[in-house]
């Protein structure tokens, strides 16, 4: 009886050394220093971050239509880029005395009512200078979209601005200032459209 019991203890021991003893073959791989890096939109307009003034026009006379050449460009990704013309402000500018006579002391500076607007990206016209007849009233306050630029690829554009030949002497010296943001956010994975607070998005048909 003690032989039986002395040799399942044995057997158990056994067991218990061969299980916690047990070898096998091994290796382990360490990668270093993985990472994560976000991607990149910078939207640079004649070559600059924040432009001076971009549209200087001093001479612009009923029956002219004057053009206006800028460049953008975007760095490392695609970008859908959007146009915002805002804050035009209309003022009497330099009387003479010929807008004097005409105003008769009843001043009129609304340049903006008046003013032709067309812009055009990478030749195609977003809005025609020459068959829509939009006003640069019209196509301020909203956000116009101007396509999906590539990354760093230079990308002419045109602006128009017209005054009509009917246009007269009230508007000698009158003044028309305005600011332009240009928004740029990338092609994949974005917004329908842009964030404008208004909603406001240029549409040809209204």
């Amino acid at each position: 009886m003690r032989i039986g019991i002395s040799l399942l203890l044995i057997t158990i021991l056994t067991g218990s050394v061969v299980g916690s003893t047990g070898a096998y073959f091994s290796d382990t791989e360490t990668s270093n220093d993985n990472q994560f890096v976000a991607g990149e939109i910078d939207l640079k307009v004649n070559g600059q971050d924040n432009p001076g003034p971009v549209v200087t026009l001093n001479d612009l006379k009923p029956g002219d239509l004057q053009t206006v050449n800028k460049s953008l460009i975007v760095n490392t990704n695609p970008a859908e880029v959007f146009l915002h013309i805002k804050d035009w402000v209309s003022d009497q500018g330099q009387q003479t005395e010929p807008e004097e006579l005409e105003e008769s002391g009843s001043p009129k500076h609304d340049l903006e009512n008046y003013v032709g607007y067309g812009l055009s990206v990478n030749g195609n016209d977003i809005i025609s200078a020459t068959e829509s007849g939009v006003l640069l009233r019209e196509a301020s306050s909203c956000y116009i979209p101007l396509g999906i630029i590539e990354p760093n690829v230079t990308i002419p554009m045109q602006q128009f601005f017209s005054l009509p030949a009917s246009v007269t002497n009230w508007a000698q010296g009158d003044t028309l200032t305005f600011s332009e943001d240009f928004f740029a956010q990338q092609a994949r994975h974005n917004p329908i459209d842009p964030e404008t607070g208004s909603g406001r998005i240029w549409n040809p048909d209204l």
